[in-house]
């Protein structure tokens, strides 16, 4: 009997033994993952990016550091909110659209989401968000990361804006110019309706240059853009800057009549401004123009030609005057 005993006695020692080791290494296992998770966060702390995850029901887990301080919170404050604690009502809609598409259908996106309704202060962010799974293959949270990417976008908006826009004169350039009167006759093509284009030369400019100098001629150049403006009332009309001195108005929806009226009031416009030319018959800056309409099935190279020449016979003819085709 005492040997029985004895043994059970060293067989439970054996096995509190052992759970005792189990224990043991497990603790090590779980202080090892616990590490390796600290390092884990510490690193996203120093990513230059925003980053979090969400549980299925789309409530915040974990965010590094820079998330943090962009929302002002700690992380206990952050645990269990959701999108619409912290976000606007349009903003919070749009995160919630994609992390549900997410969560339901187990699928990456890449998204670029605006923060703020004013366009002059509004945040983009290039957003990715990533799935995660339990060991049963179930969707249980997300993983995001997003980038600040309002700059790029700004520098991209300035970099579209140089490429159609006359950097002296705030007009459009000669490249949007040919895009848009392209797009105007085809749709005088489909609506039957007149579409008319104006040349508009600065006279004797070359001489202002050379009497003035190249900073008065840059003066001139913006007035004339201001005065050319000024001569048009609807949004549809179109002013560019095509040459050095040269401009034109596109104007969509237009008839002969209209058109010269326009063309008159811009004449006008320029002369009164009153700059000085010595060297131009009026003593001040003038500009002839020429005017060309579109016929049914009119060729953009075909039409500037046409007001070109109008242009040309209203210098031939003494300047500071207004011909037609």
């Amino acid at each position: 009997m005492p040997s029985a005993l004895l043994l059970l006695a060293i067989t439970g020692l054996g096995v509190i033994a052992g759970l005792v080791v189990w224990v043991c290494l497990l603790w090590r296992r779980l202080a090892a993952l616990k590490s390796q998770t600290n390092q884990l966060a510490e690193a996203l702390d120093h990513v230059h990016a925003f980053v979090y995850m969400k549980d299925s029901e789309r409530r915040y887990i974990y965010a590094n550091r820079l998330t943090l301080e962009r929302l002002g919170l700690t992380t206990k404050q952050l645990y269990g909110t959701r999108a619409t604690d912290h976000f606007q009502a349009a903003t919070a809609a749009c995160i919630d659209e994609v992390d549900k598409r997410v969560l339901t259908y187990g699928e990456s996106s890449s998204d670029q989401v605006v923060y703020g309704d004013d366009p002059a202060t509004a945040l983009v962010y290039l957003e990715v968000k990533e799935p995660f799974h339990d060991p049963r293959g179930r969707v249980v949270g997300l993983l995001g990361i997003s980038t600040d990417m309002t700059e790029i976008r700004r520098l991209e908006r300035e970099l579209e804006l140089r490429s159609t826009t006359d950097y002296l004169t705030g007009l459009a350039n000669r490249r949007f110019f040919d895009e848009r009167l392209t797009l105007a006759l085809k749709h005088q093509r489909r609506a039957q309706g007149p579409t008319a284009l104006l040349l508009l030369d600065i006279d004797h400019f070359k001489k202002y240059n050379d009497t003035y100098g190249h900073s008065a001629g840059d003066t001139v150049l913006q007035a004339v853009a201001a005065a050319l403006l000024g001569a048009v009332a609807r949004t549809t009309d179109f002013v560019a800057r095509v040459g050095g001195e040269e401009f034109a108005m596109l104007l969509d929806g237009t008839g002969l009549q209209g058109a010269q009226q326009i063309a008159e009031a811009a004449r006008a416009g320029v002369q009164r401004c009153g700059l000085l030319h010595e060297k131009n018959s009026a003593q001040v800056v003038t500009i002839s123009i020429g005017i060309a309409m579109a016929t049914p099935d009119e060729d953009p190279t075909h039409l500037y030609q046409k007001a070109d020449r109008a242009l040309y016979a209203a210098k031939e003819s003494g300047r500071n005057r207004v011909c037609t085709a």
